[in-house]
């Protein structure tokens, strides 16, 4: 071998020993490998309006990091979007919008007036996307009947049905589980000074002459990827007006409400089966925010529901720059098989 080629060789080895070592220095102190699964402010945005709904107080320094994250993700328009190449989005904004007001900050204060001025040329929250309409609805800024049905009766449907929650992808089921319970609940935080200021800042018109109807069907268009099919818009047009019709004056004749009643007390008994498995973290914190409040629903004085708030602990990361955030997924299996995958490899060629 030249001297050209040992001298490679031994360059090389001094690379791998580097990289050995920086993973090495990554290992946490239980002896696995996790990488922060980066995700976007909605999450904060909603942990923060999760803690509000079930009145769970947030401490001064969690506030802080919380809005110096919403500061390290917004883009230089003041907005926000789904990540930091995205445009701007109504829902993500329109959430820390929220959030913010929640924790304190003043609609004049920089951190929101860019937002503010983009919802309101947005013609105000009116066409925020389904899950902003939700969350909003429970926040008592915006009307039920403004948020297209999430029915619980749907888990009465045979399985073989393919409408049927049990064939959804198991994100997507386990997250509209917990807005079923929630709509099946239409639970509305009290009417507060903050809420009847936000009512305002959110509209352009008053709230109380809001076209909460219409409101259903209108949706910004740079955020829609796939349009309602005219089966579907049927669908929503159908069971919104049965919906009326089961919890409404028509209910209170025929006896339906008790029946809605059982179903949601199955459904329960499913959110509680999620995170019962998975060590009452849930299988994301997307549907474990929805997990938290359903329970809280119930009774606020649910050992599984403290638990699950605890749990979540877990899914926050936090530091000086870029505040609290939380992960999208954890990845701890997945980093430390890939980590000793490549030190296995690596052994034979450094010490």
């Amino acid at each position: 071998m030249d001297k050209i080629a040992v001298r490679e060789e031994i360059d090389n080895v001094k690379v791998l020993e580097r990289g050995v070592k920086a993973l090495l220095a990554q290992q946490n102190d239980q002896g696995y490998w996790e990488g922060e699964v980066v995700w976007c402010s909605m999450l904060p945005a909603q942990y923060v309006l999760m803690c509000y709904i079930t009145q769970t107080p947030i401490a001064s320094q969690r506030k802080q990091a919380i809005l110096q994250q919403f500061r390290a993700t917004q883009f230089d328009s003041g907005l926000w979007g789904l990540h930091e190449q995205s445009e701007p989005y109504l829902f993500i904004t329109t959430l820390v919008y929220v959030a913010a007001r929640i924790l304190g900050v003043e609609p004049d204060d920089p951190l929101l007036t860019n937002a503010r001025d983009f919802i309101q040329q947005q013609g105000g929250v009116i066409p925020i996307p389904s899950w902003g309409k939700l969350w909003l609805a429970m926040l008592n800024l915006y009307d039920w009947q403004g948020v297209n049905p999430i029915l619980p009766e749907l888990w009465l449907l045979p399985q073989w049905v393919f409408a049927h929650p049990a064939n959804y992808y198991c994100h997507t089921r386990l997250i509209y589980l917990g807005m079923a319970y929630i709509y099946g609940s239409k639970f509305q935080v009290p009417l507060t000074p903050l809420i009847r200021e936000l009512r305002e800042e959110l509209y352009l018109e008053d709230y109380q002459q809001v076209n909460f109807n219409r409101a259903r069907s209108t949706l910004r268009m740079a955020e829609i990827y796939s349009p309602h099919s005219l089966a579907l818009r049927l669908f929503y047009n159908l069971a919104a007006v049965g919906d009326r019709a089961m919890c409404g004056s028509f209910a209170n004749r025929f006896h339906l409400k008790p029946l809605r009643q059982k179903i949601m007390a199955n459904m329960l008994d499913r959110v509680r089966f999620e995170l019962q498995t998975t060590d009452y973290t849930s299988i994301s914190p997307v549907s474990g925010l929805l997990n938290i409040i359903s329970l809280w629903l119930n009774d606020p004085q649910d050992e599984d529901f403290s638990k699950a708030r605890d749990r979540f602990e877990g899914w926050i990361w936090s530091d000086a720059t870029s505040g609290l955030r939380i992960a999208g997924a954890r990845s701890s299996t997945w980093d430390t098989s890939f980590a000793i995958q490549a030190l296995q490899a690596a052994s034979p060629h450094v010490d």
